[in-house]
C-alpha cells in the first residue's frame, strides 16, 4: 500500500505539505490524523484513498518551504516550522483544532521569530494575536527579543480576539494579547506545557 506522502507526490511532485500534515512531517504531530493537507494547483477537490482524506489547497504564494527527506518519498516539499507555525494558528481547523494546533508548535525545539513576526505581518489580527501571545509563552524557550514582540502588539487593533472559535466559551483573558481563551488560562497554558 503506498505511503500518503507517496500519493501527494504521485499527484504533484511539486506539492507542498501543509498544515497538520506539515505537523506529522515534520517530527511534531500529537494526534493521528486521517486526513492529509497539500498545496497543489494539480487537483481541485478532496478525495479518499484507503481511508485518508487528501484536502488540496490551492498554493499559495511566497511560502517558506524545504524538502524533505522521508522514508515514503525521496524528496518532498512541507512548509518549514515557521511557515507552519503560522499557518496552524491561523487556519487551526485545519491543523486538528485549536489545542492540537498549540501542543504541536510549541514542540518545536526553536523557531526564527524574526521570520515568525515578518510571516504574521501579512496575517489578519486575530492571527497576530494568537502568534503574538504563544510567541511570548514560549519567549525564553525559543529566546523570542521584546523587539519581536512589541512589534505584534504594534499590529493588533482593539480586540478581543479568539484563541478558538466563537462558540468556544469565554473562560480566560490574556489584556496583553486582547485574546479570549475557550478554557481557564492555566489549561490553555498546559497545551504549551504538555503538564
Amino acid at each position: 500500500m503506498p505511503d500518503s506522502l507517496e500519493v501527494i507526490a504521485g499527484i504533484d511532485p511539486e506539492a507542498i505539505v501543509c498544515y497538520h500534515t506539515a505537523l506529522d512531517v515534520l517530527g511534531v504531530a500529537h494526534d493521528v490524523s486521517f486526513q492529509r493537507e497539500f498545496q497543489t494547483n494539480k487537483l481541485k477537490t478532496s478525495f479518499e484513498y484507503r481511508g485518508i482524506r487528501y484536502v488540496p489547497y490551492p498554493s499559495g504564494v511566497d511560502l517558506r518551504t524545504r524538502k524533505i527527506r522521508t522514508d515514503a518519498v525521496r524528496r518532498i516539499n512541507v512548509t518549514t516550522k515557521e511557515q507552519t507555525l503560522c499557518d496552524c494558528l491561523a487556519r487551526p481547523d485545519r491543523a486538528g483544532g485549536i489545542k492540537e494546533s498549540i501542543r504541536t508548535v510549541s514542540s518545536f525545539a526553536y523557531i526564527d521569530c524574526n521570520i515568525v513576526v515578518e510571516l504574521a505581518i501579512s496575517l489578519d489580527k486575530t492571527s497576530v494575536s494568537r502568534i503574538g501571545w504563544l510567541l511570548s509563552q514560549k519567549a525564553s524557550d525559543w529566546r523570542v527579543p521584546e523587539e519581536a514582540l512589541d512589534k505584534l502588539r504594534s499590529l493588533l487593533g482593539k480586540g478581543p480576539y479568539r484563541l478558538g472559535k466563537t462558540k468556544a466559551g469565554n473562560e480566560g483573558w490574556s489584556p496583553e494579547w486582547r485574546l479570549v481563551f475557550p478554557e481557564p488560562i492555566e489549561e490553555v497554558e498546559s497545551w504549551i506545557t504538555g503538564r
